[in-house]
């Protein structure tokens, strides 16, 4: 299942780091399936899938599962694209170095620092409506 690094690509993400001041001290395994898979995991529509699934279902009933097949193609074919474009920046420390390198240090910071508060409320806001789901 995992993706083996090929000796060029290496080789193209150590000269990029080396041209953005950076010394690659480990290997990088980040291929295109890791990429996707996060990708996946963190535009996943579950959230609003365990809030509203009762809801749903009792609204529209059992077409509502239809509904959640389509949902889910569109989802994955995002994912697909978030990975590939992921899979092409070798560096780790995705949100904030990615803003770094295209708009600069104040926009970098406040991206990070917007997405680590993101990640403060959204960990709890996803755990509250799984519980019901569960339920």
């Amino acid at each position: 299942m995992g993706d083996s690094v090929s000796p060029t690509r290496d080789a193209k993400d150590a000269a990029l780091l080396e041209e953005l001041g950076y010394h690659p001290e480990l290997r990088r395994e980040f291929g295109f399936f890791h990429a996707f898979a996060l990708s996946f995991s963190d535009m996943s529509l579950i959230v609003g899938f365990y809030g509203s699934f009762a809801l749903a279902f009792a609204a529209a009933g059992p077409s509502f599962l239809w509904g959640c097949i389509l949902v889910a193609i569109g989802a994955i074919l995002i994912s697909l694209v978030l990975g590939e474009v992921s899979s092409h920046w070798p560096l780790e420390g995705g949100i904030y170095q990615w803003t770094l390198e295209q708009t600069g240090p104040k926009p970098a910071w406040f991206s990070s620092w917007a997405y680590w508060w993101t990640s403060v409320f959204a960990i709890p806001a996803c755990a509250y409506p799984a519980a019901s789901f569960i339920l």
